[in-house]
């Protein structure tokens, strides 16, 4: 079994309490300049939920009504995993090989272009799930059933996430690798206490939602 993270408004926990987590539609522009992400994923991490449960100081608006981060539990074998494309995008402005280069020139602007990670040409050129997750601490899903989720953690400041606000961390995620901070962030959020998900436990938290509207 894996545990795994998403970060997600506050307002959406009744929704996910009922249905699970279902695939967004990003906007243009939400998380990256001059494309979206593909519909129909959800995406998990092991370091950076909560990143994408809000991001303010990317100029971004964030949650305003504050934000949460879910504890989800899965069963690799049992379970569709994709790579995340911005692991993919790293990789194709990166080439490790003539073939990558290849589909890279194929591509363009690859750090512009919309790369859908569900595609069997990553698969072949071995960029897998397992890969995207240990090098990139990021995989997407279609979809997170009720049955996997642990519980959720409410964020009320970046203050008590504590290295969660420093810059290079706000920037956006990028490879473990180069990241001073990964495994900080990773037993960050393994530390954190996680209430259980329950449509009367999500109600509540969403009356008690800060009054400031929303997190710092």
């Amino acid at each position: 079994m894996l545990d795994l993270f998403h970060g997600t408004a506050l307002s959406r926990l009744p929704q996910i309490a009922r249905e699970g987590i279902r695939p967004g539609f990003a906007a243009p522009n939400q998380w990256n300049e001059g494309w979206k992400s593909p519909a129909g994923l959800v995406y998990l991490t092991n370091r950076w939920a909560a990143y994408y449960a809000g991001n303010p100081r990317a100029g971004l608006e964030g949650a305003p009504d504050g934000a949460v981060i879910i504890r989800v539990r899965i069963d690799p074998a049992g379970v569709q995993l994709f790579p995340d494309e911005d692991y993919l995008r790293y990789l194709l402005e990166h080439p490790e090989s003539d073939a990558v280069q290849e589909v890279a020139k194929s591509i363009g602007d690859v750090r512009h272009a919309s790369i859908d990670p569900t595609e069997s040409l990553w698969q072949e050129l071995g960029f897998t799930w397992e890969r995207s997750f240990t090098e990139y601490g990021s995989v997407a899903t279609p979809h997170v059933d009720v049955g996997w989720l642990v519980g959720f953690h409410q964020i009320l400041s970046w203050e008590e996430f504590g290295i969660f606000a420093e810059e290079d961390y706000l920037k956006r995620p990028f490879p473990i690798k180069i990241c001073y901070h990964a495994e900080a962030f990773k037993d960050e959020l393994e530390r954190r206490s996680y209430n259980a998900i329950s449509d009367a436990a999500s109600r509540a938290y969403n009356r008690c939602r800060p009054a400031t509207g929303g997190f710092r």
